[in-house]
Order: C-alpha cells, then sequence, then structure tokens
C-alpha cells in the first residue's frame, strides 16, 4: 500500500496538486478556504480509516457470509471521502468537537440498531448532524443529506423527510431515558431537542444544484466549496486504482 503523508502538511501539499490539474476550478475568493478544508481533511482522523478500508479502488467487496443480505455487497467509499469534505465546509453549521460526538453518536444508534434506544431495525439517518451546544443543552438545527452528484438525490427525495423522522423519534427516545435516570453515554451531559424550524439541507459538490431538476421547498440545496471533479481528483491520490 502506498505511503502518504496523512498530515495538514501532506494536505497543502495535495492542494498544490490540485490547484495545479487540469480540473482545478478556480474562484479566487475560496482558495483560502478549498486550502484550509484540504487540510483539516489530510489532517484528521477519518482519512485513514477510508484510505485503507477501499483500497485501492475505493471499494469494499463484502462476501456473502458476512452480508446481512446473504449476498455478495460492494460499498463504494467515494461517498464517504466526500463527506469529510462536507463536514468542514462553512455553508452548513459547523459542530464543534463535542458536537461532532453528540451527532455521530446519533447516527450510530439509528444505523446499528441499538436496542436499548427502542431501535430495532436499521432507521435511515443523515450524513450529518447540525448541533448548536450551549452549557447544558443540545439544540438539532438541521439535517444533511450529502450526495457526490445531484443524480444521487433525485432518486430518493424523501430521504430527509424520513431521517426527520428516525431523529426525532431517537431524541424522544433519549429524553425518556433521562427522566428515568437511566443515560449512561455521551447523551448524558445535553438535553437534546429538535427545532421546530429544522432545517433540511441537501449538499451538493459545487455546480450540481442546477442540475436539480425538481423543486422541493421544504429542502435547501447548498453547494460545498469543491467541484466532483476535483473531490475525484484527490480521491485518485489516496486510491491509485478509482476510475469514479
Amino acid at each position: 500500500m502506498n505511503q502518504i503523508d496523512f498530515t495538514s502538511s501532506g494536505g497543502k501539499k495535495v492542494f498544490a496538486m490540485l490547484k495545479a490539474s487540469p480540473v482545478y476550478n478556480n474562484i479566487p475568493e475560496l482558495e483560502t478556504e478549498k486550502e484550509r478544508i484540504v487540510g483539516e481533511v489530510w489532517g484528521g482522523v477519518m482519512i485513514k480509516f477510508i484510505h485503507e478500508q477501499y483500497y485501492p479502488a475505493g471499494l469494499e467487496i463484502i462476501p456473502a457470509y458476512r452480508s446481512l443480505s446473504n449476498k455478495q455487497e460492494i460499498i463504494n467509499g467515494f461517498g464517504f471521502f466526500v463527506e469529510e469534505f462536507a463536514e468542514r465546509t462553512y455553508v452548513i453549521s459547523r459542530n464543534t468537537e463535542e458536537a461532532r460526538k453528540i451527532d455521530w453518536a446519533l447516527r450510530s444508534t439509528l444505523h446499528n440498531a441499538d436496542h436499548s434506544y427502542a431501535v430495532f431495525v436499521p432507521m435511515p439517518h443523515p450524513d450529518i448532524i447540525c448541533i448548536d451546544l450551549s452549557p447544558d443543552m443540545g439544540r438539532i438545527t438541521a439535517i444533511v443529506e450529502v450526495k457526490s452528484s445531484a443524480s444521487g438525490f433525485e432518486y430518493k427525495p424523501e430521504q430527509l423527510e424520513r431521517s426527520e423522522e428516525s431523529v426525532t423519534f431517537l431524541v424522544q427516545r433519549i429524553e425518556q431515558m433521562r427522566m428515568k435516570n437511566v443515560l449512561n453515554d455521551v447523551f448524558t451531559h445535553h438535553k437534546l431537542e429538535v427545532a421546530e424550524d429544522l432545517q433540511k439541507i441537501l449538499l451538493l459538490p459545487k455546480g450540481e444544484r442546477n442540475k436539480i431538476a425538481s423543486e422541493w421547498p421544504e429542502i435547501q440545496i447548498r453547494e460545498m466549496e469543491f467541484t466532483a471533479e476535483e473531490i475525484k481528483f484527490m480521491a485518485r491520490l489516496i486510491w491509485p486504482e478509482f476510475t469514479g
């Protein structure tokens, strides 16, 4: 497996390579922000896991004997790579480190069907849950669906509605357990609530918004700083056989 400098300084080198490439989308007012984001991604914890888990083509092949469906599954790691950039954009409310832990715990509970929270089957969940923390309160202000292209959302526009239902259910369950004093994990420190004006956000690479043919008044469509081609260029730096 090739050795990659997964540090913020390594990210600076990656950004320099991106900037010199023909796919670079030159928007001067975004240059500093894009360099910051690449540095944070390359210096983060998840990028190493994503690199190794989906090496060398950005795919993980799960054999039938390990699959819940008893069929061979192929998981594309590119979506997780895109989410690394999405989590660091300022076009959505960025979570603090503590809020990120709660975000991850909520999504993990829904994804893994944690029976202790009355989640008996995997439930739909967003890719990012934006949480505004005060000393003793966590207010969920937005749920975000991240897609690597506009076409990825066209087929599942109801995803965010289902995610809202799942998050609301879980928060209600957590608060019921809090009243019974039976919480003993990351949820103990902040009372959680879902904002009445909860934002449902679809986050896309730059240039993808105009490719959405339909209109959903209840969904805000926003674009991150990078185009899909820029993100694919960087993906090929960690997965030499990536063809997406």
